[in-house]
Protein backbone atom coordinates (compact mmCIF):
# COMPACT_ATOMS: atom_id res chain seq x y z
CA UNK A 1 0.00 0.00 0.00
CA UNK A 2 1.19 3.50 -0.87
CA UNK A 3 0.19 6.78 0.75
CA UNK A 4 0.73 9.84 -1.44
CA UNK A 5 0.31 13.53 -0.71
CA UNK A 6 -2.40 15.08 -2.91
CA UNK A 7 -0.42 17.78 -4.74
CA UNK A 8 2.05 17.52 -1.88
CA UNK A 9 1.04 18.64 1.60
CA UNK A 10 -1.28 21.56 0.96
CA UNK A 11 -1.77 22.23 4.65
CA UNK A 12 1.85 23.30 4.84
CA UNK A 13 2.30 25.15 1.54
CA UNK A 14 0.55 25.99 -1.73
CA UNK A 15 -0.25 22.94 -3.86
CA UNK A 16 2.33 21.53 -6.26
CA UNK A 17 5.19 23.59 -4.85
CA UNK A 18 8.65 22.58 -3.67
CA UNK A 19 7.55 23.28 -0.10
CA UNK A 20 4.38 21.18 -0.39
CA UNK A 21 6.31 18.18 -1.76
CA UNK A 22 9.02 18.57 0.88
CA UNK A 23 6.44 18.69 3.67
CA UNK A 24 4.63 15.58 2.41
CA UNK A 25 7.81 13.54 2.23
CA UNK A 26 9.07 14.87 5.56
CA UNK A 27 5.80 13.67 7.11
CA UNK A 28 6.67 10.13 6.08
CA UNK A 29 4.45 9.69 3.02
CA UNK A 30 5.67 7.40 0.27
CA UNK A 31 5.46 10.11 -2.36
CA UNK A 32 3.22 12.67 -4.01
CA UNK A 33 0.45 12.97 -6.55
CA UNK A 34 0.85 15.96 -8.84
CA UNK A 35 -0.42 17.47 -12.10
CA UNK A 36 1.48 17.77 -15.37
CA UNK A 37 0.92 20.40 -18.03
CA UNK A 38 3.11 21.77 -20.81
CA UNK A 39 3.88 25.47 -20.68
CA UNK A 40 4.37 27.67 -23.74
CA UNK A 41 8.14 27.16 -23.59
CA UNK A 42 7.79 23.36 -23.54
CA UNK A 43 8.37 22.83 -19.82
CA UNK A 44 6.56 20.00 -18.01
CA UNK A 45 5.20 22.22 -15.26
CA UNK A 46 3.35 20.95 -12.20
CA UNK A 47 0.17 23.04 -12.21
CA UNK A 48 -3.36 21.79 -11.59
CA UNK A 49 -5.70 24.29 -13.22
CA UNK A 50 -5.92 24.94 -16.95
CA UNK A 51 -6.32 28.67 -16.35
CA UNK A 52 -4.93 31.11 -13.86
CA UNK A 53 -7.15 33.33 -11.72
CA UNK A 54 -6.90 36.09 -14.33
CA UNK A 55 -8.16 33.76 -17.08
CA UNK A 56 -4.87 33.16 -18.89
CA UNK A 57 -4.21 29.56 -19.91
CA UNK A 58 -1.16 27.76 -18.57
CA UNK A 59 -0.38 26.47 -22.07
CA UNK A 60 -0.07 30.03 -23.35
CA UNK A 61 2.48 31.17 -20.74
CA UNK A 62 6.12 30.29 -20.31
CA UNK A 63 7.44 29.10 -16.98
CA UNK A 64 8.71 32.52 -15.92
CA UNK A 65 5.32 34.09 -16.58
CA UNK A 66 3.60 31.33 -14.61
CA UNK A 67 5.88 31.86 -11.64
CA UNK A 68 5.30 35.60 -11.76
CA UNK A 69 1.53 35.11 -11.86
CA UNK A 70 1.41 32.46 -9.13
CA UNK A 71 3.91 34.14 -6.86
CA UNK A 72 6.07 31.07 -6.32
CA UNK A 73 8.51 28.80 -8.13
CA UNK A 74 6.86 26.22 -10.40
CA UNK A 75 8.58 22.81 -10.31
CA UNK A 76 8.92 20.59 -13.38
CA UNK A 77 8.75 16.82 -13.74
CA UNK A 78 12.50 16.28 -14.34
CA UNK A 79 13.34 18.48 -11.37
CA UNK A 80 11.19 16.69 -8.79
CA UNK A 81 12.19 13.24 -10.04
CA UNK A 82 15.82 14.28 -9.79
CA UNK A 83 15.50 15.85 -6.36
CA UNK A 84 13.52 12.99 -4.78
CA UNK A 85 14.46 9.85 -6.73
CA UNK A 86 13.40 7.54 -3.90
CA UNK A 87 9.86 8.95 -3.67
CA UNK A 88 6.87 7.56 -5.54
CA UNK A 89 5.38 10.00 -8.05
CA UNK A 90 1.85 9.80 -9.42
CA UNK A 91 2.03 12.09 -12.44
CA UNK A 92 -1.45 13.02 -13.61
CA UNK A 93 -1.41 14.26 -17.19
CA UNK A 94 -3.88 17.13 -17.38
CA UNK A 95 -3.33 18.11 -21.01
CA UNK A 96 -2.84 15.69 -23.89
CA UNK A 97 -0.06 17.81 -25.41
CA UNK A 98 2.09 17.02 -22.38
CA UNK A 99 2.02 13.28 -23.08
CA UNK A 100 4.83 12.92 -25.62
CA UNK A 101 7.33 15.21 -23.86
CA UNK A 102 6.54 13.54 -20.53
CA UNK A 103 7.16 10.03 -21.85
CA UNK A 104 10.39 11.24 -23.43
CA UNK A 105 11.53 12.84 -20.16
CA UNK A 106 10.74 9.71 -18.16
CA UNK A 107 13.28 7.67 -20.12
CA UNK A 108 16.01 9.24 -18.02
CA UNK A 109 14.55 8.24 -14.65
CA UNK A 110 13.81 5.19 -12.49
CA UNK A 111 10.34 4.24 -13.68
CA UNK A 112 9.65 1.71 -10.96
CA UNK A 113 8.56 4.61 -8.75
CA UNK A 114 6.48 6.47 -11.35
CA UNK A 115 2.78 6.07 -12.11
CA UNK A 116 1.36 8.03 -15.06
CA UNK A 117 -2.40 8.60 -14.78
CA UNK A 118 -5.04 10.59 -16.62
CA UNK A 119 -8.77 11.17 -16.96
CA UNK A 120 -7.99 11.03 -20.68
CA UNK A 121 -7.80 7.26 -20.98
CA UNK A 122 -6.05 7.20 -24.38
CA UNK A 123 -3.25 9.14 -22.69
CA UNK A 124 -2.93 6.44 -20.03
CA UNK A 125 -2.99 3.73 -22.69
CA UNK A 126 -0.25 5.51 -24.62
CA UNK A 127 1.83 5.69 -21.45
CA UNK A 128 1.36 1.96 -20.94
CA UNK A 129 2.42 1.25 -24.53
CA UNK A 130 5.38 3.61 -24.80
CA UNK A 131 6.84 3.68 -21.29
CA UNK A 132 8.05 1.29 -18.62
CA UNK A 133 6.33 3.44 -15.98
CA UNK A 134 3.11 2.24 -14.40
CA UNK A 135 -0.07 3.50 -16.06
CA UNK A 136 -3.47 4.19 -14.55
CA UNK A 137 -6.85 5.62 -15.43
CA UNK A 138 -8.85 8.12 -13.39
CA UNK A 139 -12.63 8.30 -13.18
CA UNK A 140 -14.90 10.69 -11.26
CA UNK A 141 -18.18 8.79 -11.36
CA UNK A 142 -19.80 5.98 -9.40
CA UNK A 143 -19.14 2.68 -11.23
CA UNK A 144 -21.85 0.07 -11.74
CA UNK A 145 -21.25 -3.55 -10.86
CA UNK A 146 -19.90 -5.44 -13.82
CA UNK A 147 -19.78 -2.34 -16.04
CA UNK A 148 -16.20 -1.15 -15.48
CA UNK A 149 -13.96 -2.27 -18.39
CA UNK A 150 -11.17 -3.69 -16.26
CA UNK A 151 -10.29 -6.47 -18.71
CA UNK A 152 -10.02 -4.00 -21.60
CA UNK A 153 -7.84 -1.67 -19.59
CA UNK A 154 -5.60 -4.51 -18.45
CA UNK A 155 -5.11 -5.74 -22.01
CA UNK A 156 -4.00 -2.20 -22.90
CA UNK A 157 -1.37 -2.34 -20.14
CA UNK A 158 -3.26 -0.30 -17.55
CA UNK A 159 -2.59 -1.54 -14.04
CA UNK A 160 -4.41 0.92 -11.80
CA UNK A 161 -7.80 2.60 -11.43
CA UNK A 162 -8.04 5.67 -9.21
CA UNK A 163 -11.37 7.16 -8.19
CA UNK A 164 -12.85 9.43 -5.48
CA UNK A 165 -13.16 7.95 -1.99
CA UNK A 166 -17.01 8.14 -1.88
CA UNK A 167 -17.17 5.73 -4.85
CA UNK A 168 -14.70 3.19 -3.48
CA UNK A 169 -16.26 -0.20 -2.66
CA UNK A 170 -14.89 -3.68 -1.83
CA UNK A 171 -16.77 -5.24 -4.78
CA UNK A 172 -15.06 -2.79 -7.14
CA UNK A 173 -11.65 -3.73 -5.75
CA UNK A 174 -12.55 -7.41 -6.22
CA UNK A 175 -13.57 -6.82 -9.86
CA UNK A 176 -10.30 -5.00 -10.48
CA UNK A 177 -8.27 -7.77 -8.85
CA UNK A 178 -9.91 -10.39 -11.05
CA UNK A 179 -8.52 -8.51 -14.06
CA UNK A 180 -5.10 -8.07 -12.45
CA UNK A 181 -5.54 -4.39 -11.57
CA UNK A 182 -5.33 -2.48 -8.31
CA UNK A 183 -7.43 0.43 -7.08
CA UNK A 184 -6.44 3.75 -5.55
CA UNK A 185 -8.52 6.56 -4.15
CA UNK A 186 -8.32 10.26 -3.36
CA UNK A 187 -10.26 12.58 -1.06
CA UNK A 188 -8.90 11.21 2.22
CA UNK A 189 -8.44 13.75 4.99
CA UNK A 190 -9.10 11.84 8.24
CA UNK A 191 -7.73 8.69 9.90
CA UNK A 192 -11.21 7.19 9.69
CA UNK A 193 -11.32 7.53 5.90
CA UNK A 194 -7.82 6.09 5.63
CA UNK A 195 -8.94 3.06 7.63
CA UNK A 196 -12.08 2.63 5.52
CA UNK A 197 -10.04 2.82 2.30
CA UNK A 198 -7.62 0.19 3.57
CA UNK A 199 -10.50 -2.08 4.62
CA UNK A 200 -12.06 -1.73 1.17
CA UNK A 201 -8.79 -2.95 -0.36
CA UNK A 202 -7.37 0.23 -1.91
CA UNK A 203 -3.63 0.01 -2.51
CA UNK A 204 -2.99 3.72 -3.19
CA UNK A 205 -4.26 6.34 -0.76
CA UNK A 206 -3.97 9.92 -2.01
CA UNK A 207 -4.35 11.97 1.11
CA UNK A 208 -5.15 15.63 1.76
Amino acid sequence: MLTLGHRGCTRAAPENTWEAFEAALAAGLDGCETDVRRSADGQLVLVHDDRLADGRRVAELDRAALEAALGHAVPTVPEVLGRWPDAVWNLEVKDQVATAPLLHALRRHDLERVLVTSFDHPVAMRAALESEAGAGVLIAHRPLRGATPFATWRRAGIGTLILPFPYLAPWLVDEAAEAGMNVGTWGLATPEKHAQAREAGATILITD
